[in-house]
């Protein structure tokens, strides 16, 4: 904003530019920046402010430039991802403009590419306010809890000396001088549990004495909350349980015992407190309307302030606080009126008791257990609430097949004693079943048995059972399922012999190689082969006379010829021949061998 003074004299400058003849208007601006000692920029812009027009054309251009589009998002970019937690941007637009320069990008000056960003709703500024958002609604009480917890005003648990209340310094610059005083605060505090149905506005809340937030806390006051309490008619499950992505609020336990009781639980966005602001504001609700009453009297435990704590909430949700209007802003109404509109008809079947707590804590404190498929696909699991063994038929679920792992827990909604069935699909996410037992007769007989000799019912196929059908069909194109066994009886060739398993192999080139020459190996002497060197005929007849003990005589040149071509490596086979009539000698060898 200018001043009044600077006002008029812009008007006076205004009209001698209206009215300067050509050439003279500079001076007369160099005037008006002299003696208000703005900039030339400035003099126009707020001229233009006060409705002075210069006259001259809108240049054809205008509204256009030469930055490129994809540099100054970049640069946008690089400024947005330097901002620290504190709000600090490290990289301002000079410095990104000298960075990206080095790395193929082009920039007008930086007060131009400034101007750019702002027109373009991209400075560090811009860039960091929240996100726009829309509406949601709810349908009809219990369709949506949301849940969440803060630190109480009282920073420690109250004694008989009485309670405490913390004061907007933090608990740091509190006990700065006095450590062994913080330590002893950050092992102990007082948590305020808060829980709000989204339709009716309807507020829930207790008090526990805790170091942190623990899953256990967070389970005894969510069942608080749906178990029946005196003063309040709300109770009964949600839906759907809303809330932030705690340690304690997203555990194992807790989102295991949830989906028993078919509560689907949903997590919002990290840093987006807006997604549960229902809850959020329920939070201020009783930490300004309630606990700001604990600065004028206080108690003594945290029993006691649970105790007036719940008497407040019920006054509160009915509108009954003295003095004071509590009716729900969106919808004018009390909000135990606005949450009692579920048992309308059309809304009641939405109102779902909890069940006992003993199987409430069974839930919470047994965790799935694993069953192995049964051929036959079905499993057996011993239920909580009738306490004996039970089976459960998986056949018609999806991705099931006999020998995998699945994960079962009780269902305790109903009486129907149903699990929740963990599988496991394709794309390796686990999908959640509901089944129900399978019934049998007085004599042990399933009740979906077919009768013997009256009707016939086979197993419905599996995934697995599906595949190996269809490659049969494949490997034994035109054939029925009972020729495709007899044709595997046969040994049948199949895809009818038109597969080239072998034949290709032969036209195979094979690639030319020469064949390298091992190291030989020095033998000892006693395992060298003995050199043996064919005989001759006289030698023949001399060692076939000296194994039989006889003394030389002629041989008929014919069978000197047969021993010499037949026997000529082996003397020891001639003899043993010889002896056992192997060899039909002549007359003059006969003699020798008798």
């Amino acid at each position: 904003m200018i001043s009044d003074v600077a006002i008029s004299i812009l008007k006076n400058y205004g009209e001698q530019l209206q009215h300067a003849a050509n050439g003279a208007k500079g001076a007369i601006l160099a005037s008006a920046m002299a003696e208000l000692g703005w900039s030339k920029d400035k003099v126009y812009r707020n001229l233009k402010n006060i409705g002075f027009s210069s006259g001259r054309k809108v240049r054809k251009d205008a509204g256009t430039t030469s930055q490129d589009e994809q540099s100054l998002l970049t640069l946008a970019a690089v400024s947005k991802t330097s901002a620290r937690a504190n709000g600090k941007t490290l990289v301002e637009t000079t410095d990104a403009i000298s960075i990206l320069s080095q790395n193929g990008h082009k920039f007008l000056s930086p007060s131009s590419v400034n101007r750019l960003l702002r027109d373009k709703n991209l400075t560090a500024k811009q860039t960091k306010q929240d996100t726009t958002h829309g509406y949601i609604r709810t349908l009809h009480s219990n369709h949506v809890h949301e849940a969440d917890a803060s630190l109480c005003v009282l920073y420690y648990p109250p004694n008989n000396k009485g309670g405490r209340i913390q004061k907007h310094t933090t608990f740091a610059e509190q006990y700065k001088n006095k450590p062994e005083q913080l330590e002893k605060i950050k092992r102990l505090r007082v948590w305020r549990y808060v829980m709000v149905d989204h339709y009716s506005g309807l507020i829930s809340v207790k008090y526990f004495e805790s170091a942190g937030e623990n899953q256990q806390i967070l389970y005894d006051f969510l069942l608080t909350c749906w178990a029946k309490a005196s003063g309040s008619p709300f109770h009964g499950l949600p839906k759907t349980l809303y809330w932030d992505k705690g340690s304690a609020m997203t555990s194992k336990a807790i989102k295991h015992a949830l989906s028993c009781l078919q509560v689907e639980h949903i997590a919002h966005t990290t840093h987006l407190a807006r997604a549960t602001g229902a809850v959020e504001k329920a939070n201020d609700i009783v930490e300004k309307r309630f606990e700001g009453r604990l600065f004028l009297e206080s108690v003594n435990s945290v029993e006691e302030l649970n105790a007036i704590a719940l008497k407040w909430q019920n006054a509160y949700n009915a509108n009954l606080i003295p003095n004071y209007n509590a009716k729900h802003s969106r919808h004018g109404m009390a909000r135990t009126d606005a949450w009692l509109t579920i048992m309308q008809a059309g809304n009641i079947q939405h109102l779902r008791a909890l069940p006992s707590l003993d199987y409430c804590r069974y839930i919470f404190s047994h965790e799935p257990v694993t069953r192995i498929v049964k051929p036959d696909l079905e499993i057996t699991f011993s239920h909580p609430q009738v306490k004996k063994s039970l089976t459960y038929s998986l056949a018609n679920l999806d991705c099931i097949s006999a020998g995998i792992k699945v994960l079962v827990s009780p269902l305790v909604v109903g009486d129907e004693c149903r699990v929740l069935v963990t599988i496991e699909n394709k794309f390796g996410d686990d999908v959640l079943h509901e089944v129900a037992p399978l019934e049998f007769l007085e004599m042990g007989f399933r009740a979906d048995a077919a009768v013997f000799g009256e009707e016939f019912n086979t197993k419905q196929d599996s995934q697995i059972d599906t595949n190996q059908k269809e490659m049969d069909r494949l490997a034994y194109p035109g054939l029925s399922d009972e020729d495709i066994a007899k044709a595997k009886k046969k040994k049948a060739m199949p895809f009818e012999g038109s597969i080239d398993a072998l034949s290709h192999i032969a036209n195979i080139d094979e690639p030319a190689a020469i064949t390298p020459k091992g190291k030989k190996f020095d033998v000892p002497e006693q395992f060298q082969p003995e050199e043996r060197k064919p005989l001759s005929r006289i030698e023949l007849k001399m060692a076939v006379l000296k194994q039989l003990g006889r003394d030389l005589e002629p041989f008929e040149s014919e069978h000197v010829e047969q021993f010499t071509q037949a026997y000529r490596e082996d003397v020891a086979t001639i003899v043993t021949e010889l002896h056992n009539g192997l060899v039909k000698p002549s007359a003059q060898v006969f003699k020798l061998v008798k």
